[in-house]
């Protein structure tokens, strides 16, 4: 036995299950005709842009880029690495110019060596200040050396008579 209470699917009017239509110009039909009018868009939208993203993954990375972008950052690279380049250089040139003025002070050249990472207005006071440590530049002549004795000496018989009048 069917009741309306055990079986929900009765209807407790008797009559069928078909659904109830609405009149075309009711708030509720417009309304959804409206959303379906506007999902239809939203849907072409979205498989447009889903086609153009397909698109997009299966083209080469750099099909989409300018030429002139490509030249661009060829040129920036290119000047990047010329002024790497010319910084290096300078410092090399300015190495070598701070060694050869402590050569020409008078330093050997592991003390000119130390000179290269002073700033330029402290090398003379560096400079001033390693110059005592070498103790001059090497060892000092000799004035005997390459000089005739000038009478002066020479033989035993001038050396004992230099004495004797050096010692009356």
């Amino acid at each position: 036995m069917t009741d309306p209470v055990n079986n929900p699917s009765a209807d407790p009017a008797g009559n069928s299950n078909d659904p109830i239509r609405l009149p075309d110009d009711h708030p509720l039909v417009t309304a959804f005709n409206a959303q379906k009018d506007r999902n239809a868009g939203l849907q072409s939208q979205l498989e447009a842009l889903n086609a153009e993203l397909s698109k997009a993954k299966s083209a080469p990375v750099n099909a989409g880029e300018p030429e002139w972008k490509q030249q661009l950052d060829d040129l920036t690279a290119q000047l990047a690495a010329e002024r790497e380049a010319r910084e290096t250089a300078e410092r090399e040139a300015s190495t070598t110019k701070r060694i050869q003025v402590g050569l020409d002070a008078g330093l050997p050249k592991p003390l000119a060596e130390l000179l290269v990472g002073i700033p330029d207005d402290q090398v003379e006071a560096k400079i001033a200040e390693l110059v005592p440590l070498i103790g001059g530049s090497g060892p000092k002549p000799n004035p005997q050396q390459g000089n005739p004795s000038r009478g002066r000496g020479g033989s035993i018989a001038a050396g004992r008579e230099r004495y004797a009048q050096t010692h009356k």
